[in-house]
């Protein structure tokens, strides 16, 4: 899982990210961030601090989402949900606090 951790750093670093939620999934990432009190940046700096902890497949979607644990910009630890789409952006399913 390392080397696909390569690819989710470049997308966020490269801004080849957005975050919204499957059509399969209830809710927004951004309800979730609004509950959790976090905010995008918050999603890239877990990213950035944090390692993948799971790689999950989704059968409804038939395809692979990753579980990264990691830091928000105020030091608390949070997860975010993402995959990889076709076009190679990151798309952040949803995120929460540990």
């Amino acid at each position: 899982m390392r080397w696909m951790f390569g690819t989710v750093r470049r997308a966020v670093a490269n801004w080849y990210y957005v975050a919204t939620a499957p059509c399969t999934v209830p809710t927004s990432v951004y309800d979730e961030m609004e509950d959790d009190d976090l905010f995008v940046f918050d999603l890239e700096q877990c990213v950035y601090t944090g390692t993948i902890i799971e790689g999950q497949w989704d059968a409804g979607l038939q395809d692979w989402k990753y579980v990264v644990s990691g830091k928000s910009s105020d030091e608390e630890d949070i997860a975010v949900v993402a995959q990889i789409a076709r076009n190679q952006n990151l798309v952040f399913i949803t995120t929460y606090r540990l």
